[in-house]
């Protein structure tokens, strides 16, 4: 079976009831990420946008907090790399407001600093100050990516 169909099983794993199997596909689908992003696996670009696609809007619907933490998580590694940021990252940005917890906070702004998109600068400002030190700390980092973004367009 190739990656990417396992990728697609992944993500119909993730859209049963079956929550013990969901958490597991959601860790398993962020370590694949991984994998693809340290080249260990190779994934065509539009498989991998959809998949990234299903995973974002799976993750800001999902209601068991275990899973969606998990799925948080999957979503750092797939935007930690170059085809990151060809995904549109619009939805996310739209949510990061209504995010209460800090880890899925922490992940959202980590991956719209991957997205290194000008545009979420000023949603990533926000967390800057965020009372949360790891959510403050994640926010420096990803405009920093901005920044490296920019000094790369210049």
């Amino acid at each position: 079976m190739s990656h990417g169909n396992h990728l697609f099983d992944l993500v119909k794993k993730l859209q049963s009831q079956d929550s013990g199997g969901r958490e597991d596909a959601a860790e398993e689908l962020g370590q694949l990420f991984e994998r693809v992003s340290l080249g260990e696996i190779e994934l065509e670009q539009q498989d991998y946008e959809s998949i990234v696609k299903e995973v974002l809007k799976l993750a800001l619907n999902e209601t068991d907090p275990e899973v969606k933490e998990a799925l948080f998580f999957s979503l750092v590694s797939a935007a930690n790399m170059v085809m990151g940021e060809t995904i549109n990252w619009d939805q996310l940005a739209a949510a990061v407001e209504g995010i209460e917890d800090a880890n899925l906070l922490e992940c959202a702004v980590t991956v719209l600093g991957f997205a290194r998109k000008k545009e979420y600068g000023p949603i990533i400002r926000n967390y800057i100050n965020h009372p949360d030190p790891d959510v403050s700390q994640a926010a420096k980092e990803a405009l920093i990516e901005l920044e490296g973004k920019k000094d790369k367009e210049a």
